[in-house]
């Protein structure tokens, strides 16, 4: 692997196994600082197609083919990056993952192989520490472009910009709006540029991103930006170039478009879900109940019943509407054999096991009274078995009118011992739609236009979206939201998902890179509170503002164990892993149980039945739950707040935050060590993330004690932190 500096241009080769010697060079765009990176691989095993999958493309093994180079005898394709840190690694087949044996660097993938580590282009320069005030801007670390997630349009009249800078690196941001039709523009005493502040918003590690929000009248908005750093100014322009001075300008222009305006649901923001497992939450009505059901309390295995239904949701709404939840995820409801309901056998009908449709409408309308909005599993990557349209392919073979719904190697349909039909990751029970097949879509979008439409759900979770091609969803979501704006949609995606989340499919995706943080930095002490902020500000980066505000923030789901077991069962660990939850940005969801004391390993042992005894109930710890989400419901700053990171102290394990939203201002503290110490967080610097400071003598009451807590020469000097424990100090008028 090399990189290649020249005037105006990048050159990478990423090297697989048997190198290939080959150089691609590429000029760099006229905004961005790419570099054009070719990767070559020999797979150590025979392939009949090899892609490239990593941090680039979200983990996709479709988006990046690779082309077979007889000569060289090696897998190739090139594509071009930003500089930055990388991780990735090769697919042959679809199924077999590599790591490149030809790269030194590699991180662990969490699956007991290895993830292979790319570094881009100046990227060790960005790594070097900085200081504030000391007048010196690196200016090569000055990034934007006129694209989602550095710009955005909020509605039609506001769009909000970001930028990026070396960390620690400068003393304030501003955006700077320049009048006049033309992309050249000279300043002059006639000339006025509208200057508006921006805010400090994340940093990962390497950089750190001002936001700011432009009222912009007219489309297209044309600006630049400016850094500050002790005596030193910079203008950043939109040729990739800076100078210290307006007199020549060359701004960036940003039209609003279809393509730029990305609204997603208000009614989200904030919210708190629950998610419910409808078998396993609460028996309701044992005339529904499938033959064989165990005892509620027995173990969960793969195929066995416990009766919950639809009813028992229906008596557990003021359970929930008590413990503040605003939103529910079900699992899938409609009719299936198995308990999880994933093998989908009708989409149009409710589970009989579960109840009828009325009795769902009932539910939906008595949860919309507290509201509570409801949102519904999508399942449309895969039916299931006894699915009518694969039921006619078994029993008609290829005369089935639906043969091309999927994809069937051969006839008579097989099972066992090996289907010979596409299916999810091989489950016979799961065979694969053809959702590019315009009948399986005209069904897919009737069945979505019945329950959005005719029933009134507030939204779909959509499963194993990474499976299903992107045209899919683009449509999806045109028919949805034509349907209505505040529709909710939720893709189950496990890494990165900026490449569904662009405007024009999802409006958010489940947040398991925030669940993976809380696990490193609360479970298992693997991470300290550096590191912990640089993956949570990595995280907001690669969305954009609407979507961060709707995030699903997860600490468990039925797919993952149980975070109290990850803790060991210390419910110390699991309550601080809550309140940071809850008082961060985005809409929180809490698993079934969880609040309770619910412990569990991976599926099928992580989907226990709910326990309603209340002495079988961890009584502290709901209360805990119930009072952070009151709490949470009760503060705009702590559902809507700008985020600040004010402390991040690696040598005593602390952690400290800022919420603020019009006027109200929260500090969270967290003493994420085994010992109880001080803490001393530096309020001050709210002067320069947020523009206007927060004057000495302010108090702050703690939430838990009641304590207050007085703002000294710009800081907030907490005598004692107990181990392992948490202050939410809200400021006082």
């Amino acid at each position: 692997m090399r990189a290649v500096r020249k005037t105006r241009s990048r050159e990478i080769l990423i090297l697989g196994a048997l190198a290939l010697s080959l150089a691609i060079f590429a000029p760099c765009s006229e905004a961005a600082r790419k570099f054009r990176v070719t990767f070559a691989f020999s797979p150590p095993i025979p392939a009949k197609t090899v892609t490239l999958a990593g941090t680039f493309n979200n983990w996709d093994p479709g988006a990046q083919p690779m082309e077979f180079d007889p000569a060289a005898g090696a897998w190739t394709v090139s594509i071009e990056l930003l500089e930055g840190e990388y991780r990735y690694k090769f697919v042959v087949d679809g199924r077999e993952w590599f790591h490149d044996p030809k790269v030194e660097l590699k991180v662990p993938d969490g699956f007991g192989g290895y993830n292979s580590v790319l570094r881009v282009g100046d990227y060790e320069r960005f790594k070097q520490p900085a200081r504030r005030g000391d007048g010196k801007i690196l200016a090569e670390a000055l990034y934007h472009v006129p694209e989602i997630p550095y710009a955005q349009w909020r509605d039609s009249v506001t769009v909000s910009l970001r930028l990026r800078v070396k960390k620690n690196d400068v003393e304030g941001c501003a955006v700077v709006v320049v009048p006049g039709e033309t992309e050249s523009t000279t300043g002059s005493e006639e000339v006025k540029f509208t200057e508006i502040p921006m805010k400090w918003f994340a940093q990962d590690g390497v950089f750190e991103y001002f936001r700011a929000q432009v009222s912009a009248p007219a489309s297209p908005v044309r600006y630049v930006f400016k850094a500050r750093d002790g005596s030193e100014l910079l203008y950043y322009l939109s040729d990739d170039s800076h100078t210290a001075t307006l007199e020549n300008v060359n701004p960036f222009v940003f039209s609003l478009s279809e393509a730029t305006y990305f609204p997603t649901p208000d009614w989200v923001k904030g919210r708190v879900f629950y998610q419910i497992f409808a078998e396993r939450f609460r028996n309701g009505d044992l005339t529904n109940d499938p033959p064989g059901v165990e005892l509620w309390d027995a173990a969960p295995a793969y195929f066995n019943f416990f009766g919950g239904d639809l009813q028992g949701v229906l008596d557990g709404l003021g359970y929930l509407d008590s413990l503040g939840i605003g939103g529910i995820y079900f699992n899938p409801i409609f009719e299936a054999t198995s308990n999880h309901k994933y093998n989908t056998a009708d989409y149009m009908k409710i589970d009989p096991h579960f109840g009828t449709l009325e009795t769902f409408k009932s539910l939906l309308e008595e949860a919309h009274r507290r509201g509570i909005r409801i949102v519904l599993d999508g399942v449309f990557n895969h039916s299931g078995y006894e699915f009518w349209a694969f039921q006619d392919i078994v029993k008609n073979g290829r005369a089935s009118r639906y043969v091309d719904w999927y994809t069937i190697h051969g006839f008579p349909v097989v099972k066992e011992p090996k289907p010979n039909y596409d299916c999810w990751w091989g489950f016979a029970d799961l065979p694969k739609l053809r959702t590019d097949n315009p009948g399986v879509r005209e069904y897919i979008f009737g069945v979505t236009d019945f329950w959005t439409r005719e029933v009134s759900i507030d939204g779909w979770r959509l499963d194993v979206p990474n499976e299903v091609p992107h045209g899919f969803w683009k449509e999806f979501r045109k028919k949805v939201k034509a349907i209505g704006e505040e529709k909710y949609l939720l893709g189950e995606i496990w890494d990165n998902g900026a490449a569904w989340l662009g405007g024009d499919e999802f409006d958010a995706v489940m947040n398991y890179r925030f669940r993976g943080a809380l696990i490193d930095f609360f479970a298992s002490e693997a991470m300290d509170p550096e590191r912990f902020d640089e993956t949570l500000g990595h995280t907001r980066v690669d969305y954009c503002d609407s979507v961060n505000e709707v995030m699903f923030n997860l600490l468990g789901s039925h797919d993952t164990e149980r975070f109290l077991t990850l803790c060991g069962g210390d419910t110390a660990k699991l309550k601080l892993a809550v309140l940071f939850q809850m008082t961060y940005p985005g809409a929180p969801c809490i698993y079934y149980g969880d609040e309770i004391g619910l412990k569990g390993g991976k599926d099928p042992d992580c989907r226990r039945t709910f326990k309603w005894d209340a002495e079988r109930q961890d009584a502290e710890l709901l209360e805990y739950y119930r009072g952070l989400v009151t709490l949470r419901n009760n503060h705009p700053g702590l559902r809507y707040g700008d985020f600040f990171t004010l402390l991040c102290d690696r040598n005593r394990n602390v952690y400290a935050f800022a919420r603020e939203c019009e006027g109200e201002l929260a500090v969270v503290a967290i003493n994420n060590d085994r010992s109880k110490q001080p803490a001393e967080i530096d309020v001050s610097q709210m002067l320069f993330m947020h523009g206007n400071g927060v004057p000495d003598g302010k108090t702050f009451r703690d939430h838990f004690s009641g304590k207050t807590f007085t703002l000294e020469n710009g800081k907030l000097t907490i005598p004692v932190m107990q181990a392992k424990s948490g202050l939410v100090l809200l400021a006082e008028e």
